[in-house]
């Protein structure tokens, strides 16, 4: 009798196991992808507040030494450095408001020479400094993402008083910029999703008041 000849085992992947190796490896990346995209970028935002916390402890700390570096009877406030531009020949120097800007511009110069060059906060998303050009921008609120913006408003509870808030801004999605989660800088309620940087007396800035001044 004839020998019968066995098939010889096969191996590696048929074109259909392999296809099929494809759409199963698509639809992981497809469910995975994005929640590592979020949280990546999550983890960034949180960055970015953190270091909105530490930039609002320095801008503070600035208005204050202002206050206290300005002659005896000049009569800005801390509230009038970050919101005034003051005149040198009351104040014995010039000073520009940051209330308004960026981070990056050059009305927060002040504020960077508070700050170790080693410790100086940086954009998650871009990786620069926050008082480099680069984080800043004319459009409010930015496209670029991660911005940090110092605003103000009256207290709504005591019109006597002022709050200042560092808010920032997202990733864009294709349009124009946005405000990150429900921040906004145009109402009070947006204003109180930001970050706090302080609240002092919205004492008007005047020559012949200069025991108004605030230290």
């Amino acid at each position: 009798m004839p020998k019968q000849v066995r098939p010889k085992n096969k191996s590696g992947f048929t074109l259909i196991e392999f296809l099929l190796v494809v759409v199963i490896f698509g639809v992981i990346l497809s469910v995975v992808l994005p929640r590592a995209l979020r949280a990546s970028r999550e983890a960034k935002f949180s960055q970015v507040r953190q270091y909105a916390t530490e930039i609002a402890g320095y801008t503070v700390q600035w208005a204050q030494k202002q206050t206290e570096a300005q002659r005896e009877n000049s009569p800005y406030t801390v509230k009038g450095f970050l919101m005034e531009t003051v005149d040198p020949g009351l104040a014995g120097f010039a000073s520009s408001p940051p209330v308004g800007h960026y981070t990056g511009h050059e009305s927060f110069d002040g504020v960077e020479r508070l700050v170790a060059p080693e410790k100086l906060p940086t954009n998650p998303f871009n990786e620069v400094s926050y008082f480099q050009k680069v984080n800043d921008d004319a459009t409010v609120p930015s496209p670029k993402p991660g911005l940090l913006y110092l605003t103000s408003a009256p207290d709504p509870s005591n019109p006597n008083y002022r709050y200042f808030y560092l808010l920032y801004t997202d990733v864009p999605t294709g349009g124009p910029g946005r405000w990150h989660g429900q921040m906004d800088h145009q109402n009070a309620d947006g204003l109180r999703h930001g970050v706090f940087v302080t609240r002092v007396p919205d004492s008007r800035i005047s020559p012949e008041a200069p025991s108004a001044r605030t230290r």
